[in-house]
C-alpha cells in the first residue's frame, strides 16, 4: 500500500513538472529568442553562469521544476503570470503596471465594502455589462 502511495506521489509530481515544462517553452515560444538559446537566456535573466545552464534545461525537460525565488523573476522576464507559469491558473500575460494598479485599488476597496455594498456593486456591474 505505501509503495503505491509513493508511486502515485511520483505519477503527480511528475504529471505537474510536464505540465509547467510545456507552459515554459509556449511562454519562451512567445519570445521569439531562438530555441538554442533558451537556457542561457534564462540564466542570464536570473543572474546565473550562462555557460551551464543545466538547471534551465531540466526545468525544460521537466526533470525539475524552479525553486520559489527563481518563479517571479524568470515570469516577469517572461511577462507572464507567476501563477500561470506555475500552476496554469489565471491569465496568462501579466497586466501592465497602468492596468495593475487599477486592479489593486479595486481589491483594496472591495476589502472595506460591507456585504451590502458588495451586493449593490455587484448589480451595477451586472446591469452594466448587459447594456454593452
Amino acid at each position: 500500500m505505501e509503495s503505491q502511495k509513493l508511486r502515485d506521489t511520483q505519477m503527480e509530481s511528475q504529471k505537474l513538472r510536464d505540465q509547467f515544462a510545456e507552459r515554459l517553452k509556449e511562454a519562451m515560444a512567445d519570445t521569439e529568442i531562438p530555441k538554442n538559446q533558451w537556457a542561457k537566456t534564462i540564466a542570464r535573466w536570473l543572474g546565473k553562469n550562462e555557460k551551464n545552464p543545466m538547471f534551465a534545461w531540466k526545468w525544460m525537460n521537466a526533470e525539475t521544476k524552479p525553486r520559489d525565488q527563481n518563479l517571479e523573476p524568470l515570469a516577469k522576464a517572461l511577462g507572464v503570470r507567476a501563477e500561470w507559469l506555475i500552476y496554469g491558473s489565471g491569465q496568462k500575460h501579466a497586466l501592465d503596471e497602468k492596468t495593475q494598479n487599477y486592479v489593486d485599488q479595486a481589491e483594496e476597496l472591495l476589502k472595506t465594502m460591507s456585504e451590502d455594498e458588495m451586493q449593490r456593486a455587484i448589480k451595477i456591474l451586472e446591469a452594466y455589462s448587459n447594456s454593452s
